[in-house]
């Protein structure tokens, strides 16, 4: 602000909770309507429902010696490889970035649950991952390099996950006929709650030999499970149907509770809905 009256946003609203937990550094720049004026004010407007809490330290203004790099991100994931990419920082890096794969904890805080520690050379922002372990959740970090010594904060952190097999080819087809246990290559993740999905003949004949079954009854709260396929390749291709059998319960009035979203995603971590079906 530059009255203590009027406030803009310099960045986007910073939750309590992670999946990682301890002090990260966070950096925010700001924006050029912010700069060359007599006086600036800094308001961190905190917020939190009853019972909860949130904690800040270590508060600083200055002009940076090294700025960070923006825009992370982590794509072409197969399950040993991926591919991560930055920008560069708004004054390039003159020794170049260093980057951080973890499976926990904050960057730069050493050993533990360092996968792999790296660095390009000064106008590379990219590089190749390699040796991943599938099914495995990741954590990436990179900054700034610019002198010996210097160095600027650490990006915010962007999550992947490694795909649990090597991407299938098309056409991918399951009948879930062949054991009880999930196909290979098929996965299972917790969104809301715990409640499983099985493969198992229930409630009569109309399921047998085998079906994906979701039974939540048995639970209080809402319950959110998702069933993942192997990944596969569909560049080049135009358009591709989805088909599958899903069994509707005749009931007056109809219920809406259950049911299920369809979804893709390009990395196992954001999910897109493509559309809903009720039980």
């Amino acid at each position: 602000s530059l009255d203590k009256e009027n406030w803009q946003n310099v960045g986007e609203f910073i939750p309590r909770y992670n999946e990682v937990s301890g002090w990260f550094e966070k950096l925010r720049y700001l924006p050029p309507s912010a700069l060359d004026h007599d006086q600036v004010f800094i308001g961190l407007k905190f917020s939190a429902e009853q019972g909860f809490n949130c904690v800040l330290d270590a508060f600083s203004v200055k002009v940076p010696e090294c700025y960070a790099p923006s825009a992370l991100q982590v794509y072409d994931i197969s399950d040993a490889t991926a591919v991560i990419s930055w920008n560069e920082a708004f004054v390039p890096a003159a020794e170049g970035y260093i980057y951080e794969i973890r499976t926990n904890n904050a960057p730069g805080s050493g050993e533990t649950d360092l996968f792999l520690k790296d660095s390009t050379i000064a106008g590379k922002t990219i590089d190749t991952l390699i040796n991943l372990d599938p099914d495995q959740t990741y954590y990436a970090y990179v900054r700034s390099k610019c002198a010996t010594g210097v160095y600027s904060a650490w990006t915010m952190q962007e999550k992947f996950k490694t795909i649990q097999c090597p991407t299938a080819d098309l056409p991918v087809e399951q009948d879930f006929d062949a054991s009880a246990n999930m196909p290979d290559c098929w996965s299972t993740e917790f969104v809301v709650g715990n409640s499983p999905l099985a493969i198992s003949t229930v409630k009569g004949s109309q399921f047998t030999p085998n079906s994906v079954w979701f039974n939540s009854a048995a639970f209080s709260l809402a319950h959110e499970t998702r069933l993942i396929s192997p990944s596969f390749n569909t560049s080049g291709i135009s358009n591709l149907r989805i088909i599958f059998d899903w069994w509707h319960t005749k009931i007056t009035p109809v219920r809406v509770e259950s049911g299920m979203v369809l979804e893709y995603s390009l990395d196992r971590v954001n999910w897109i809905p493509i559309e809903t079906y009720r039980g």
